[in-house]
């Protein structure tokens, strides 16, 4: 039985929240090393579904009357053959970035500019391991200063 895994690093995540009075910039409450790049995403492995998707969302709450955030990311691909004592071997990755910015109308959040797309040719053959050195184990709150 084939077995793909998934590995995702989060290479930058900015988040700015900003209100009438201030300009804050956030991270996730549990990521230990903010914008240091190379961090693991959640777990290991991110997914072993064959395709893996990503929807990382961002809190809107508190006085806040804009939010932007721009993140990048490297999601790679990795096969076992499923024959006893395999190995998973590295395929390749997909860099890809998110950038958005919403802003509260009253109780409601408008999208006013968001993109996401590939950071370069798309699928980059590799056989070079994911190696991280901080763990960005995302939990959906954040810490604004």
């Amino acid at each position: 039985m084939k077995n793909y895994t998934w590995v995702q690093l989060i290479d930058e995540d900015e988040i700015v929240a900003e209100s009438a009075a201030t300009r804050m910039v956030c991270e996730p409450k549990t990521q230990p090393v903010p914008y240091a790049g190379g961090g693991l995403d959640t777990n290991y492995p991110y997914d072993t579904k064959n395709p893996t998707r990503d929807s990382p969302p961002v809190e809107l709450t508190g006085d806040a009357t804009e939010i932007s955030r721009k993140l990048a990311a490297r999601i790679y691909l990795l096969w076992t053959s499923g024959k006893s004592n395999s190995i998973a071997v590295p395929l390749g990755y997909v860099a890809w970035r998110l950038s958005a910015r919403a802003i509260r109308r009253g109780e409601k959040w408008e999208l006013r500019e968001g993109e996401v797309g590939l950071d370069g040719e798309g699928f980059h053959a590799s056989g070079s391991y994911p190696e991280w050195d901080s763990l960005v184990p995302y939990s959906g709150v954040l810490t604004c200063h």
